[in-house]
């Protein structure tokens, strides 16, 4: 399928967005479009990469692999973000991270000679991306500038605040994290042990509570968990 042909069949209002957003975009280039479920890998790490993956629809999670240790997250991402740019960019052969869908998603993949020609086109679109490219990675530096000094209970609490955040209960209800211990350590960076002794203290704490071995938070819980993090990384 050529670009044009898959713009235009994106519905409204989605294709007024994409259409300011990919202005100047070779017309004839060659598309290809695909769904994710949740839990499947989208992009792999070491990979060999010849595309930019756009996500258009859902939400993905950023993680990276050192062989000996914790998957390490770095962040999620919701619609409509760029993937694949970074290695674009640099000329890498192969993709620096991993990339999961969180949800069900809907992709576009571009061939990276395209993107680059595009870019290369116009410098408006040029300083455009490269911006939000740099944008990025501020985000990712603070984020892990903060996160390596904190400790397993800190770390933890990032999490939960974060998780609590992006999965709202209903009003007054509390937050139950479905998820096991061994994706919270990769969300962490942290052992199965070590979590599950700093969620034992953080519950002595008042901080959560665990129910039939799920951790559930509060709306109070939470508060106290935010002003605690906030003492905790001088923020």
């Amino acid at each position: 399928m050529q670009f044009a042909d898959w713009l235009q069949s994106e519905p409204m209002p989605l294709a007024a967005r994409l259409r300011k957003l990919f202005a100047g975009f070779p017309s004839d280039a060659p598309v290809l479009t695909a769904e994710a479920r949740a839990g499947e890998h989208i992009i792999r790490q070491d990979d060999p990469c010849g595309s930019v993956c756009v996500l258009l629809e859902g939400r993905v999670t950023v993680s990276g692999i050192q062989p000996g240790y914790a998957t390490y997250t770095f962040s999620d991402f919701d619609a409509i973000e760029f993937f694949g740019e970074y290695e674009a960019l640099s000329g890498a052969d192969r993709f620096f991270a991993q990339v999961q869908a969180k949800t069900r998603c809907r992709l576009l993949r571009l061939p990276a000679s395209s993107y680059m020609q595009w870019i290369l086109s116009d410098s408006g679109i040029m300083l455009s991306r490269v911006r939000a490219v740099m944008q990025s990675l501020l985000l990712q530096a603070d984020r892990e500038r903060s996160f390596l000094f904190l400790d397993s209970e800190s770390r933890l609490l990032q999490f939960l605040t974060g998780f609590c955040t992006r999965n709202p209960a209903e009003d007054g209800e509390p937050v139950v994290v479905e998820m096991t211990r061994s994706a919270i350590c990769e969300e962490t960076g942290f052992c199965v042990r070590t979590i599950n002794r700093s969620i034992r203290r953080l519950e002595q704490d008042g901080f959560l509570t665990v129910r039939r071995g799920k951790i559930t938070v509060s709306p109070q819980q939470e508060q106290r968990m935010r002003r605690e993090l906030a003492l905790r990384i001088g923020r």
